[in-house]
């Protein structure tokens, strides 16, 4: 058998909910183009025992045990690329569908439609959003004006349909009818960064929201003890390693002046395995769609801040910018920013003696959102970050927390093809001043959840909007 050497510019990354052997397909899973300079691993706990006698001849000798399995580590990055998706043919269903209530945790959250289409009209691709008509009978709510997204599981359809419709078969035949939507390579990622539910999973709202304009990551179902489960499937030359049970733990958001934007992943899985491309599973993940190399790059030298004072002020899919009712409001060239979405994971391992002990799984920890803005320090004007610097201090010394509005417009807040990250609420510390040839200042923030409306919006701990992510382009 001949020895390779395995080079990493021969990887590819995909994204799974299919923890089994084999299995994989279209509807479970998914490439993701990542950047040079991955990283997967699993550490060992050790215990060291050792002995210590007294006269002429003493035992000196020691004995180590592998105690644990420590959660495997895995790190990449992605570019940030907002996609646009053309409409494409209609489908013609071939039969009468078939509505299911949905159970999420216990709770009926919804009902879902399944279906099957003619031959020859299917859908290219699942998740597209689509209107449908055509059905009849007593779940008149299977049809929808409204664009909503479809999944594709082999030569059946299932959508989502509210939860009063009623189960059974439904009458008719229908047509789904695609409409232009925007997207993102790395949705999956965003997803599951703050959802209790898998973007290939039917029937259920998620967290990432697709439009015909933009996505949007919405926050609000992220107050969960456990995320949505995936596994991680690196092919590196012709061997898989797959990181089971994964789930995201950070997200860190990077505004280098001079880079294109990109986030880092970081996160655990319970273990790792691997296999050659010979078998089973292998053929299934070589026959997958190859991921989308048309979607849109983003350039952080355009990058925009706007920052006013109070809370809940934050508005999307205009310019980019604050409500001008917060004054002051200040626009911010910057030199360079990060954002930290961190869920703190927390992996739980027995400690039997006599074993090797593995992971069980995890808990959520605290949601912690900050960042960092870099800018010149300019005076002179009612808007600048020197004026910025004198309000924070002023405030400090009597309050102990101010209240901002922020929108980071990644590439731009004017720009046709750009990432908002809207914060409603953060707090700001006082910003340092850095002494260069050009005296620069970093500005510190904290996101944190908030209710109300501006300008009465109040900090709410127990909320789950700390942050909002918003892909658009044409």
């Amino acid at each position: 058998m001949a020895v390779n050497v395995n080079l990493s510019r021969n990887t590819k990354v995909y994204y799974t909910i299919n923890q089994a052997t084999t299995g994989y397909g279209d509807h479970n899973t998914a490439e993701i183009q990542v950047l040079n300079g991955y990283t997967f691993s699993q550490g060992t706990d050790q215990q060291t025992i050792q002995i210590t006698e007294a006269g002429a001849t003493p035992n000196r000798g020691q004995r180590s045990f592998n105690t644990k399995l420590n959660p495997v580590d895995w790190k990449f990055s992605t570019y940030v690329r907002p996609q646009k998706n053309a409409a494409t043919a209609a489908a013609t269903l071939s039969a009468a569908g078939t509505v299911t209530l949905i159970t999420v945790a216990g709770v009926v959250t919804n009902a879902e439609i399944l279906t099957t289409f003619a031959s020859g009209t299917s859908l290219a691709t699942s998740g597209t959003l689509c209107t449908i008509a055509g059905f009849t009978g007593t779940s008149t709510p299977c049809n929808s004006t409204t664009p909503i997204p479809i999944k594709k599981v082999g030569a059946a359809y299932t959508w989502a349909v509210p939860v009063t419709a009623i189960a059974g078969a439904q009458a008719g035949t229908g047509t789904l009818t695609p409409v232009g939507t925007v997207t993102a390579p790395e949705a999956y990622l965003w997803n599951a960064l703050v959802s209790p539910q898998s973007l290939f999973g039917s029937g259920v709202t998620q967290p990432w929201v697709i439009g015909t304009t933009s996505a949007s990551l919405v926050t609000t179902a992220s107050n969960v003890h456990q995320l949505a489960p995936f596994a991680l499937i690196f092919k590196i030359d012709n061997t898989y390693y797959k990181v089971a049970n994964c789930a995201l733990n950070m997200a860190e958001v990077n505004f280098g002046i001079d880079q294109i934007a990109q986030v880092s992943w970081t996160g655990f899985g319970t273990s790792y395995a691997s296999f050659e491309s010979t078998l089973a599973q292998a053929t299934e993940i070589a026959g997958l769609a190859v991921a989308d190399t048309t979607a849109d790059f983003i350039t952080n030298k355009l990058s925009t801040v706007s920052l006013g004072t109070g809370l809940r002020a934050a508005i999307t899919g205009t310019t980019g910018s604050v409500n001008a009712t917060a004054t002051p409001t200040y626009s911010i060239a910057i030199t360079g920013g990060q954002i930290s979405i961190n869920n703190n994971l927390n992996y739980l391992t027995p400690e039997n003696i006599g074993v090797v002990n593995q992971p069980i799984g995890y808990f959520t920890g605290t949601r912690a959102v900050t960042g960092n803005l870099t800018a010149y320090l300019r005076t002179g004007g009612t808007t600048e970050t020197g004026n910025l610097l004198t309000a924070v201090i002023a405030a400090a010394a009597t309050s102990a927390d101010n209240s901002y509005s922020m929108i980071l417009n990644m590439g731009g807040g004017l720009s046709a093809t750009h990432v908002e990250f809207p914060f409603d609420g953060v707090m700001l510390q006082v910003p340092s001043i850095d002494v260069q040839d050009v005296v620069s200042t970093t500005i510190n923030f904290t996101a944190q959840s908030s209710t109300g409306t501006h300008p009465t919006g109040v900090y709410d701990i127990t909320a789950a909007n700390e942050f909002g992510v918003t892909y658009k382009t044409v």
